[in-house]
């Protein structure tokens, strides 16, 4: 006798399927969820998980949902919050009333990481003192991109007084296209191991001051147009921290100095820590290679990139060769590496990474 049984789908390969379509729209996710009661519970994970919302009007439905279903607030582990006014529409009330929603996911507990943008970069100190249970958040991103084309709205945030100490777990902290004010004096200092700085106007302050004493930075990402404002900050932030990682890109600089009147050929700076150190946007010579192979013993990789780049082949391989000891990865533009940039990284088993 023969049964015509519809094919099952075994509830363990849900995740696996949904993994494999992690560039789905929370839409696509909701029609899965209405499937069976097989998807419901692992569709739920992913859309709560990490919610993104670009109006006040969504985080106001999210913030109803959750208080009317608090089983969803456990599944709920980052916010990126990016609400913006459209100005054709009727949709704008007073801003107490739009804040209301975002008030309530910002006080959610157990939060991990958590993204402020669109009018909330708009002073975001502002709505970082909402925050009521931050002692969880280990990630924040704070980025004003929203309002790069603006001429009236200046994306900002002022750091100073209690501000750290509302955030004792936070251990990276990134901050776009905004006027950073570090202002005295900081009740507590952050303990991080990550700090990305993506075209950041420093109107005040000093980023050390942000900063607890016994902080090692795995990586300190410094994107910008004005080198001349950062080297002082950087060089500052090598003296007083151990930084294991530096990415510096000032590909809008011009070709500023990276050796002598530059990060490296200063005496303030302190580099022996650095394992990473990747450069874009500068002025590099044999000079400045260098110092770098006298000012960062330790340096595991190296990548320079741009126009200023001006090394030989041959240059490159004397700098792999005295480096070799440490040295385990190297990348360089295309016109600077070749035949012989490659045996000598074969000969002392330094990867040639990708051309830049």
């Amino acid at each position: 006798m023969i049964h015509n049984h519809a094919p099952q789908l075994v509830a363990d390969l849900v995740p696996l399927i949904l993994d494999s379509t992690a560039s789905s729209w929370p839409r696509d996710f909701c029609r899965l969820g209405l499937i069976s009661s097989i998807w419901l519970d692992p569709v739920r994970r992913r859309l709560y998980d990490h919610p993104i919302l670009h109006s006040f009007k969504g985080c106001s439905l999210l913030a109803r949902t959750l208080e009317s279903n608090p089983s969803l607030l456990s599944l709920l582990h980052g916010l990126d919050l990016r609400p913006m006014y459209d100005e054709r529409s009727q949709e704008r009330q007073s801003l107490a009333k739009d804040l209301t929603g975002v008030r309530y996911l910002l006080n959610v507990d157990g939060l991990r990481t958590i993204t402020l943008g669109g009018q909330l970069s708009l002073a975001a100190e502002r709505f970082l003192m909402m925050m009521g249970s931050a002692y969880t958040v280990e990630e924040l991103c704070v980025d004003g991109g929203a309002f790069q084309n603006s001429l009236s709205r200046r994306p900002s945030l002022e750091w100073g007084g209690s501000v750290g100490c509302m955030l004792p777990s936070l251990k990276k902290l990134v901050l776009k296209g905004i006027e950073l004010d570090v202002v005295q004096p900081i009740s507590c200092q952050l303990r991080l191991t990550e700090l990305v700085l993506d075209h950041v106007t420093l109107t005040g302050g000093f980023l050390v001051h942000m900063l607890d004493e016994d902080s090692t930075l795995g990586r300190l990402t410094i994107v910008t147009d004005d080198s001349v404002a950062y080297d002082e900050q950087i060089r500052s932030l090598t003296h007083y921290f151990r930084i294991e990682g530096l990415e510096y890109d000032g590909d809008e600089c011009g070709g500023s100095p990276i050796g002598e009147g530059g990060i490296v050929g200063s005496d303030s700076a302190n580099l022996r820590s650095l394992r990473e150190l990747h450069l874009r946007g500068f002025n590099v010579d044999w000079d400045a290679l260098e110092m770098i192979g006298e000012q960062c013993p330790e340096l595991e990789e190296l990548v320079v990139a741009g126009e200023g780049v001006r090394l030989s082949a041959e240059e490159w391989a004397t700098f792999i060769e005295r480096a070799s000891g440490c040295l385990k990865r190297v990348g360089c533009p295309e016109g600077d590496s070749g035949e012989r940039v490659s045996s000598m990284c074969r000969t002392y088993g330094v990867v040639l990474l990708g051309l830049y």
